[in-house]
């Protein structure tokens, strides 16, 4: 009785030792090592919410999180934050500067009520 027990449990560890072999074997095989379905900075939309200037700070929103000069946008790949303007603001990665702005529609002006 033990002998056949111990050829059952040889068996159920062979057959589930192919079946893991097997949903490995399965995989793509023109992906690259450590893939990550995540999204890549280059394919991050990065969407500039609103700008706050202030005599003491500055802060941008993009996406959604709330960012000081020099700061990095979380979930970009690394992307910096490097000067925030009235309208738009410069990032920077790896060496490589560009611009995203507010949309038009977006534009508040400041005024200045007399009281």
């Amino acid at each position: 009785m033990f002998k056949q027990l111990s050829q059952l449990g040889l068996f159920v560890l062979i057959g589930f030792a192919g079946f893991v072999k097997a949903e490995t074997a399965l995989q793509d095989p023109t992906k690259p090592l450590r893939y990550s379905a995540a999204k890549k900075a280059a394919e991050m939309k990065l969407v500039l919410n609103s700008v706050l200037i202030s005599p003491h700070r500055k802060i941008a929103v993009i996406n959604g999180q709330g960012l000081a000069e020099q700061d990095t946008i979380k979930g970009s790949g690394g992307v910096i934050l490097e000067r925030i303007l009235p309208h738009e603001v410069v990032l920077e990665k790896a060496g490589k500067r560009w611009r995203i702005r507010l949309q038009h529609d977006l534009l508040v002006q400041k005024t200045t009520v007399n009281q």
